[in-house]
Order: structure tokens, then sequence, then C-alpha cells
């Protein structure tokens, strides 16, 4: 179902009614639970469809962070899987460039000192990503 979602959120209209629907909350919620089951393949799925939701949504990230994700998407950043790690960064990045208020949020989950050694990665598109997330979270 999330695959689906993840679809049909390829144009911007659906990516605001999924804001308006409250399916962000609702992604959230499976990712809370995915996260706390351990269940990479379903956490791999929600942060594509959260990252899509705010590649096509500019005004999603306050919702993002009204429902305050921050800290499941801090926990994310430890994840081991090279996929969860570049989406959890791109949802960091974007998440604080609507949202300047999160970075301070991201200061305080200790999110940087998360985000460093992905910077080392042997994947340089976790690198890249990683260096994105932070130059966002330290631009103030």
């Amino acid at each position: 179902l999330i695959g689906l979602l993840n679809n049909l959120l390829l144009h911007a209209k659906s990516a605001r009614a999924m804001r308006d629907a409250k399916g962000i909350d609702h992604v959230v919620e499976v990712l809370n639970v995915a996260f706390s089951l351990e269940v990479e393949s379903l956490q791999e799925d929600c942060v594509s469809c959260l990252l899509r939701v705010l590649q096509e949504d500019e005004t999603a990230g306050p919702v993002l962070v009204n429902i305050d994700v921050l800290p499941l998407l801090a926990g994310l950043l430890d994840s081991g899987n090279e996929e969860i790690q570049i989406r959890t960064c791109g949802i960091v990045t974007r998440t604080c460039a609507q949202v300047p208020s999160a970075r301070c949020a991201l200061h305080e989950l200790d999110a940087t000192a998360k985000l460093l050694p992905l910077l080392t990665s042997s994947s340089e598109e976790v690198q890249e990503a990683a260096a994105n997330a932070l130059q966002e979270v330290r631009e103030r």
C-alpha cells in the first residue's frame, strides 16, 4: 500500500491532497511501527513516501514538524540501510529548508553527531546526502 501511495505522489497535486487528508500522519504512524519492529523494507517505503511528499509539496515540512517526526528521523539516521540513510538525510534537508525552527530541534536530538559518520560511508550517495543534510541543519 505504501508503494502504491509512493507512485501516486509523483504529482504535486496528489502530495498536497495527501497532506490535506492527514495522509502524512498515517505514513508516520506506519513508520513508527516499522521502526519499533525493525522492518527495514517498510521503513524504506515510508521514508521514500515522506521524501516524495516533501519534494512535491513545499508546505509539507511544517506538518512533519507538528507531528513530532524529528526524533524518529534522528533514530533512522543510525540505520545500516543505505537507502534509508539517503532518504532520511533528504527528509532532514528538506524539512530544515521548509521549517528553519527544525534545526534547533535536530540539534537537541544530536542529529549532527549522527550525520557525521555518514560522511565516511562507502556509498558516495550517502556521503552526499549527509553533507547536504549537515549543511542545512547547521545553517542559521
